[in-house]
């Protein structure tokens, strides 16, 4: 991540449906927590980025890969990040 962002930006991160911050605790950054599909949702990528979103990160070797829609800045065979 901290060749991707800022430690300040605000993120939405990929986990359980328990939303388990562990992922996000591991990325240093803060934000929000989700079900990888949630992600993919244009409302919810539209709320979270209104309230300062400014990247997703879906875990893949944990969840598997999902397209959300979005421009991928950064992709790994661990995680992909897009652009909100």
């Amino acid at each position: 991540m901290d060749s991707v962002s800022r430690r300040s930006d605000l993120i939405a991160i990929s986990s359980l449906e328990n939303h388990d911050p562990t992922e996000m605790y591991m990325a240093h950054r803060r934000g929000w927590v989700f079900p990888k599909e949630t992600l993919a949702d244009p409302e919810t990528q539209k709320v979270i980025k209104s309230q300062g979103c400014v990247y997703i990160v879906i875990v893949k070797k944990v969840f598997g890969d999902i397209d959300v829609g979005l421009p991928k800045v950064y992709d790994s065979e661990f995680f992909t990040v897009y652009k909100l």
